[in-house]
């Protein structure tokens, strides 16, 4: 009990609460709350981008459904670790690197989100890009269609 207590009074001593007799109320919500929210927006917005740029490079309408989404955020959080930390022209480098070896051939069939970020795939495939990139195939790893 004396943690929760010490913790308390040191939220209202950072004025993020306030007390009044033995009722503590949050002040200043947005600094608990916006941050989050705003991650959660711009985590969204690159899903929807990297989704555009899929159906870009592969000339496709494939709808966005959850499986999809949770394919995308899951190798963004796991990639926010990285430097650089993976972002829409990291996703845009592996559709047009797997687009490129595998066009055509017995593998088009495995062109998909779910393959291409599939968990054990994906950062295997952005080494492979990376890699080409290195050793002259300029294609990938360039700038995207837009700025994020």
């Amino acid at each position: 009990m004396p943690k929760t207590f010490r913790f308390l009074n040191d939220l209202t001593t950072m004025e993020l609460l306030s007390k009044k007799r033995l009722t503590y109320s949050v002040r200043k919500a947005e600094t608990w709350f916006d941050e989050g929210a705003k991650d959660a927006s711009e985590q969204e917005a690159l899903v929807g981008q990297v989704m555009m740029e899929f159906n870009r490079i592969m000339d496709r309408r494939v709808s966005l459904n959850d499986a999809k989404k949770r394919a995308i955020r899951a190798r963004i959080r796991e990639g926010a670790r990285m430097k650089p930390p993976v972002g829409l022209k990291q996703f845009v480098a592996v559709f047009e690197f797997k687009k490129k070896e595998w066009a055509g051939s017995e593998m088009d069939r495995h062109l998909e989100i779910e393959t291409l970020c599939a968990a054990k795939h994906f950062f295997k495939y952005l080494d492979q890009a990376r890699d080409a990139f290195r050793k002259g195939d300029k294609t990938k790893l360039q700038e995207p269609a837009f700025k994020v």
